[in-house]
C-alpha cells in the first residue's frame, strides 16, 4: 500500500517540519524530555513482544501493543509512523504543550474490531486508573517504609521514625501513589477534519488500556484517533487554576506551617481571579501539606482569600510572614498592588494585608 502523506497529514499543515525523533540501530527516541527526566524509546518494530519504554527518574514503564499485528517504524516529516496492515500508528511531539500525541489511522469502519476496539495497550511497571472525567492516569505505587528498610539497619530506621513522629509525620506503611503520566479523554478527527469526542472512550482492565469507538455511530471515515500522553514532570502534586486568565501561579510561596499540623504549606496567587464576582479582584489559595495527585484551586484549596474590590489584583506578590502574631503558627502576607484604600488608584507603596493563622473560615474576603 502506498503511503499517501497528503491524505494522512491533511489536518496538519506543519507535518513536514523537522522531526524531534532520532533514528538509531535500536529504534527511535525523542531528543527532548517529556517532563523532568523522562525519556521515551520506540522499537524499530512495534508488536506484542517489543514495547515502547518510558523511562522516568525512578523506573521504566513498558507499553506493549496487545491488540495484535506488527507495525514497522519510519520517520515521515515530524512524525514517527508505524505502518501496519490496514492502519497506521503515528506519533507527534508538540513542543509547546510538551505532549506526545498518538494518532491511530483508521481508514474504514471494517478496520475496527467488531466491538469497536481501535487499539489496546498493556502496561508493565505502572498501574492504570480510569477517572470519572474519562482521563486515564498512569500511577506508580511505592512504599517508603519498605524502601527505608532495604537501605538502612533497624536502628537507623527507628531513629528516622522517631524524627518523623516528632514532626507529626509518621512513616507510612501504606503505599503512596504517584501519577507519572496522564492520558486525557480521547478525541478523533473524522473524514471532514472535524475534531470530535462523542462516542469514543477508554476502558481499563487488568492493566490494559482499550480505546473504543461506538461502531453504531454515523462516522465519516477515515479517522485519526488521538490519545495524548502528558507528563506530570515527576511532580508529586499538580495544582491547576480554576478559570481561564486567572493568572493562577504567577506568585507562589511557602506559607510555613499555617495550620499547625507540623507540615509546611504553600500559598498560590491568582491576581486576575474574580471569585467574589468582581473582575480581577484577585485571590490567594492556601494548600495544606500532605496533599498528593492533581488538585484544582477553588475545589481543593484549604483556605481561599479573596480581594475586596474589582481591579485590586490581590494575590501578587505574596510571602510567608513568619509567626507575626506570636501564636505559634505561621502567617502570610499578600499584596493587592492595585488597591485604592487610600483613595488613589495607583498607591506609591503596594498595600499588604496580613492574615494570621488559623483562619476561622475556609473562604473569606481579605480585611483591608
Amino acid at each position: 500500500r502506498a503511503f499517501d502523506s497528503k491524505n494522512v497529514f491533511a489536518f496538519d499543515p506543519d507535518w513536514e517540519d523537522e522531526s524531534p525523533f532520532i533514528k538509531s540501530k535500536d529504534g527511535f527516541s525523542l531528543r527532548v524530555n517529556i517532563g523532568g527526566n523522562t525519556r521515551i524509546f520506540f522499537p524499530p518494530v512495534l508488536n506484542s513482544r517489543s514495547p515502547i519504554k518510558i523511562r522516568t527518574r525512578n523506573k521504566t514503564v513498558k507499553q506493549y501493543l496487545s491488540s495484535g499485528g506488527t507495525y514497522r517504524g519510519e520517520l515521515v516529516g515530524r512524525y514517527l509512523v508505524y505502518r501496519g496492515k490496514g492502519r497506521d500508528i503515528l506519533y507527534r511531539y508538540d513542543t509547546d504543550s510538551k505532549e506526545l500525541r498518538e494518532f491511530v489511522y483508521v481508514p474504514t469502519k471494517e478496520s475496527l474490531n467488531t466491538d469497536g476496539e481501535v487499539i489496546r495497550w498493556r502496561f508493565e511497571g505502572v498501574n492504570l486508573s480510569l477517572e470519572h472525567n474519562g482521563n486515564v492516569r498512569l500511577v506508580h505505587s511505592r512504599n517508603p517504609a519498605e524502601k527505608i528498610a532495604q537501605i538502612v539497619d533497624n536502628g537507623m530506621q527507628s531513629r528516622i521514625s522517631r524524627f518523623l513522629d516528632k514532626r507529626n509525620q509518621p512513616l507510612s506503611k501504606e503505599p503512596i501513589d504517584k501519577t507519572l503520566f496522564v492520558i486525557p479523554r480521547p478525541e478523533y478527527i473524522d473524514g471532514n477534519f472535524k475534531t470530535l469526542t462523542k462516542g469514543i472512550r477508554y476502558e481499563v482492565s487488568n492493566n490494559e488500556l482499550k480505546l473504543m469507538i461506538n461502531p453504531e455511530m454515523d462516522i465519516r471515515f477515515p479517522l485519526w484517533v488521538d490519545p495524548t500522553l502528558t507528563a506530570d514532570a515527576d511532580a508529586d502534586v499538580i495544582i491547576d487554576g480554576q478559570s481561564a486568565n486567572d493568572n493562577f501561579g504567577v506568585s507562589v510561596s511557602s506559607a510555613g506551617d499555617f495550620n499547625g499540623d507540623g507540615k509546611d504549606d504553600v500559598i498560590v496567587g491568582a491576581p486576575y481571579d474574580d471569585n467574589n464576582s468582581l473582575s480581577a479582584s484577585g485571590s490567594a489559595f492556601i494548600f495544606f501539606g500532605g496533599i498528593t495527585g492533581t488538585k484544582t484551586a477553588d475545589a481543593d484549596a484549604n483556605v481561599i482569600l479573596n480581594g475586596q474590590s474589582a481591579g485590586d489584583r490581590f494575590g501578587y506578590p505574596l510571602a510567608s510572614a513568619g509567626d507575626f502574631n506570636g501564636d505559634g503558627t505561621s502567617d502570610v502576607i499578600v499584596s493587592a498592588y492595585q488597591d485604592d484604600n487610600n483613595a488613589t488608584s495607583t498607591p506609591a507603596v503596594p498595600l499588604f494585608s496580613l492574615v494570621a493563622s488559623p483562619v476561622p473560615s475556609e473562604r473569606m474576603p481579605m480585611p483591608m
